[in-house]
């Protein structure tokens, strides 16, 4: 008798072809992580159709809510160490103020074309992200994660990262700032 194993879109296949395309699929998951550092190693940068990062400076319109002054106050400098310009545009205490008013002051820097790109952090990264995705040709992206940080980038050309500082730490953020500057839409 056959087992069958269920695969993508609904595909059965015996366990025998299973376990053959699982090595050929480790297999070239060797060879593309071996090529890629490679690659790197060499160059130091890579466009393809894994990967696309940009070494150029930027600058950045970074703001936050009181909920999320201290993470901004830590990532302007770490910002600052990749080597990109940066415009701190508050808040600066824990005084209770509204974050649709700090969006706003990115989202129009970024519209008025002072500002690449634009970093967003309140408690969660959702009310920053509904208020900046109101104003005309911001597309904002609501992240916890590095690898949504690349995908808003490569996939959805996104011009804002929102990130919530209750929900993410300091190390946390590093990279998914560090993802989110590098990449560049894969158009």
């Amino acid at each position: 008798t056959l087992t069958w194993c269920p695969l993508k879109f609904g595909e059965l296949v015996s366990v025998g072809v299973y376990h053959t395309l699982m090595s050929e699929v480790k297999w070239y998951k060797e060879y593309v992580w071996k090529s890629f550092i490679f690659f790197f190693s060499e160059t130091h940068a890579w466009t393809g159709n894994f990967v696309t990062i940009s070494n150029k400076m930027k600058k950045i319109a970074i703001a936050a809510d009181h909920g999320g002054f201290e993470l901004k106050d830590s990532m302007v400098e770490y910002i600052k160490s990749l080597g990109n310009e940066v415009m701190d545009l508050g808040t600066n205490s824990a005084d209770s103020v509204d974050y649709p008013d700090y969006a706003k002051k990115v989202c129009e820097e970024i519209q008025q074309g002072n500002s690449d790109l634009g970093i967003l952090i309140c408690g969660t990264g959702i009310g920053m992200s509904l208020a900046a995705n109101k104003f005309e040709g911001i597309r904002a992206a609501c992240v916890s994660d590095v690898y949504s940080a690349k995908m808003s980038r490569n996939h959805n050309n996104a011009n804002v990262l929102c990130i919530g500082a209750r929900v993410i730490g300091d190390e946390v953020a590093k990279l998914i700032i560090k993802t989110f500057l590098e990449n560049e839409f894969e158009a």
